[in-house]
């Protein structure tokens, strides 16, 4: 597959409830394996995919705590829709259980049916996506898993060299020192041993932290959120300082909004891209698709 990504700019994808996809596109889609159940979801998507944008598919783990696919399913998925990466299975901050799934899913993939799976999904990239406990681990246990990981799935793997996608959960934002630490402490320094892009999976709330970040990290590839539309669906406008933003409603997949909301959507949408996104592409081409 020939990737429709460049890596000299941070895209932006989004995460729109399902009545509104259409609003805010960009040129990454983000889709949530559970919402594929839904014909119009697909459809919507397939529809992208024809018109040259980046297919990335999760797993769905952060609206269930944990993966609902295998890499299996996944990857037959993602030979349907033809999209461009999968998020392999992990478990929100379970370092034991993601570690689990990362060895049910490399047994898979080194097998000779997995190869052939991944080959008929069109090649798609692999985001591996490192977790522990905030709460009870440090950054000396993020590291410790982020290595394993990424050395269980070069060296099982080996035909995935340059497939693999380090994701960095928002989640992980709540460790001593945060995202910033991370990406100066581990993130640099695997980047150096393995042929890796980096996403970042969720928009933690510290948003000037974010882009402190992402303007040390000019390498970072891109960066998904739902938080444009968390916010409108609550009449949030989003700004700086940033410490008030309400949290995803459990029923945020069916949200409809009305006029108003929808182009308090819009502005937010603009509003971030223009604060976290633009600063790092100074010279890049528009965010947003035609």
């Amino acid at each position: 597959m020939t990737c429709r990504l460049s890596v000299d700019m941070t895209q932006l994808a989004l995460i729109p409830p399902m009545p509104h996809l259409d609003l805010g596109i960009t040129n990454m889609q983000f889709m949530l394996a559970h919402l594929c159940e839904e014909p119009r979801y697909l459809k919507f998507y397939r529809e992208r995919n024809l018109k040259g944008d980046f297919l990335l598919l999760d797993n769905s783990a952060y609206e269930f705590d944990d993966s609902q696919r295998t890499m299996s399913q996944l990857l037959a998925l993602g030979y349907y829709i033809q999209v461009d990466e999968i998020v392999a299975p992990d478990a929100i901050c379970h370092e034991r259980f993601t570690y689990a799934h990362a060895l049910d899913s490399v047994a898979f993939m080194s097998s000779t049916a997995g190869q052939h799976a991944w080959k008929r999904a069109g090649s798609p990239r692999i985001m591996v996506v490192p977790q522990v406990d905030p709460d009870t681990q440090g950054i000396d246990g993020y590291t410790r898993i982020t290595r394993m990981l990424m050395e269980t799935w070069h060296y099982t793997c080996p035909y995935l060299q340059g497939y693999i996608t380090l994701g960095v959960s928002k989640n992980m934002d709540r460790l001593s020192g945060g995202w910033l630490l991370i990406f100066r402490e581990v993130v640099r320094e695997l980047i150096k041993e393995f042929p890796v892009q980096v996403h970042t999976l969720g928009l933690p709330h510290r948003l000037t932290q974010v882009r402190k970040v992402l303007r040390e990290n000019p390498f970072i590839r891109s960066i998904d959120t739902a938080q444009p539309y968390v916010s409108a669906i609550q009449g949030y406008p989003m700004q700086v300082p940033d410490d008030s933003y309400p949290a995803r409603l459990a029923d945020y997949a069916t949200a409809e909004l009305d006029e108003d909301h929808q182009e308090l959507a819009l502005r937010n949408i603009a509003w971030l891209i223009e604060y976290l996104i633009t600063p790092v592409n100074e010279n890049a081409p528009a965010v947003l698709a035609e």
